[in-house]
């Protein structure tokens, strides 16, 4: 577990952000490494010297270009998700599933964001879900890791099958405090009204495709809330 997950350093303006990394074996030599909720990743033979390479691009991103955005996450940590499924190859409009099911164990990075919520990533394929309730972590990450792996293609999905454990590490990033900049997602304005009559969807663009499916994940009081805009209290 990553606990604290940003604190203010010393040096005045300064502000120090741990990054979750996650590393994989991808055979006795090799490594694949990928910073959570960043584009970047990175195949090597020695873990601190790419932790190294991640801490000084990312450094150079965010205080000289100013071009990375940062997610700010609290007690993260490792969790699997564990999805039996049964492959089936696709031809147009008919499925061909295969005799037998297969059992995935799916990583999934657990961390609490901003207004108490849960942000959860699939780094196995670059998707992310929130989540309000701790409780409900594992039964959303089962139903959309299942709803992902639906679509794959059954070589992929017997590919993961060989996949080692991943293991969780972190890189610290020294930000200026004035400059940092977060994620456009947790970075808009807000309202004590608003707050307590609409709640927070930042759905990524793959999870706003499959939320149609799960009843009651996501509301809006679109009426109201034009209704209070129009008396000028938000």
């Amino acid at each position: 577990m990553i606990k604290n997950t940003m604190y203010r350093s010393e040096e005045e303006g300064i502000k120090i952000i741990k990054l979750p990394v996650l590393f994989w074996h991808l055979d006795k030599v090799n490594l694949a490494a990928q910073v959570i909720d960043t584009p970047y990743e990175l195949i090597g033979q020695d873990a601190g010297k790419m932790k190294l390479m991640f801490t000084d691009k990312i450094h150079k991103e965010v205080n000289v270009k100013g071009k990375l955005s940062l997610p700010e996450l609290e007690n993260v940590t490792l969790r699997f998700v564990k999805i039996t499924i049964r492959p089936a190859h696709r031809e147009k409009a008919r499925l061909f599933p295969v005799s037998e099911n297969i059992e995935l164990k799916i990583p999934l990075v657990v961390g609490k964001g901003r207004y108490e919520s849960y942000e959860c990533f699939f780094p196995l394929f670059r998707e992310s879900f929130h989540c309000y309730r701790k409780d409900q972590i594992t039964v959303l990450g089962e139903h959309f890791a299942r709803e992902i792996l639906r679509k794959e293609d059954p070589l992929e999905l017997y590919k993961m099958l060989l996949y080692a454990e991943p293991k969780l590490d972190e890189i610290r990033i020294k930000v200026n405090h004035k400059e940092i900049l977060t994620s456009v997602f947790r970075d808009f304005s807000t309202t004590s009204t608003l707050e307590q009559i609409a709640e927070r969807i930042p759905h990524r663009k793959g999870i706003r495709r499959k939320i149609s499916i799960i009843p009651q994940t996501a509301w809006e009081q679109k009426e109201y809330i034009e209704s209070l805009i129009g008396k000028n209290w938000l």
